[in-house]
């Protein structure tokens, strides 16, 4: 809990199991492990104390997990596996929340490191297998076409405006992404234009930004260094 950062729970593995991913919307806690297992648990209590009671499990990965995203309204889950040993299979699926349902699975040649949730409507921000960038996408409406954001560097980290961030309804989403060439990008979604890059002045030839945070006009940035670079946005 926060701001005291309190341990209230934790929640084991399985003996010779690591979790390897977490995602956490509301009252919902979705782990990822080593072996492809998806656990579910609901988050209760308050006063000082809480608990989390398993639900179930999802079963469908079958390669360590290495990303898990849960749409703003609960709704939806996307999750991302690789595996060595399996030729470099990589899986992303999506599924319904809290039925479970397996709503879409893609197989891919390389891991989505980079998954996040384009608001409740827009769709599903991945990376692209097409070409070296993003795309964004619904997995649930096949007549929405695929928005390409290409990329010349690839891409380490994406983070997304959440809806009620905004001051009115005809407002863009900003999309903020850092990539290997420590170049921050905000998009616009879902026209998938890039509006502004962002380069820190002060940045070492040595320093990389690897990580990006976006949280309504509060930009964060950092990587390798021991500096965080925040930035207001509109200003």
């Amino acid at each position: 809990s926060l701001p005291g950062c309190h341990l209230q729970c934790s929640m084991s593995a399985m003996p010779g199991v690591v979790w390897t991913c977490v995602a956490l919307e509301g009252s919902c806690v979705i782990g990822g492990d080593s072996t492809g297992g998806l656990q579910v648990w609901a988050l209760s209590g308050g006063n000082g104390w809480m608990r989390a009671d398993a639900l179930y499990q999802l079963q469908g990965h079958e390669a360590e997990m290495v990303r898990l995203a849960i749409s703003p309204d609960g709704r939806f889950l996307a999750s991302s596996s690789w595996s060595l040993c399996l030729r470099w299979q990589a899986t992303l699926r999506v599924w319904s929340l809290p039925s479970g349902t397996s709503l879409a699975v893609e197989e891919r040649t390389d891991p989505d490191y980079c998954v996040a949730w384009a608001g409740d409507t827009l769709g599903l921000v991945t990376e692209s297998q097409a070409s070296p960038g993003l795309e964004l996408w619904s997995p649930v409406d096949d007549e929405q076409a695929r928005v390409l954001m290409p990329h010349l560097a690839s891409v380490l980290s994406v983070a997304i405006q959440r809806p009620e961030d905004l001051s009115s309804t005809n407002e863009a989403l900003q999309m903020a992404t850092a990539c290997v060439d420590s170049c921050i990008r905000l998009w616009a979604l879902p026209s998938g234009l890039c509006i502004r890059e962002l380069r820190p002045g002060q940045l070492h030839p040595s320093e990389h930004l690897y990580h990006v945070a976006l949280r309504g006009t509060k930009l964060v940035a950092g990587g390798d260094g021991s500096r965080l670079f925040v930035w207001q946005l509109g200003v």
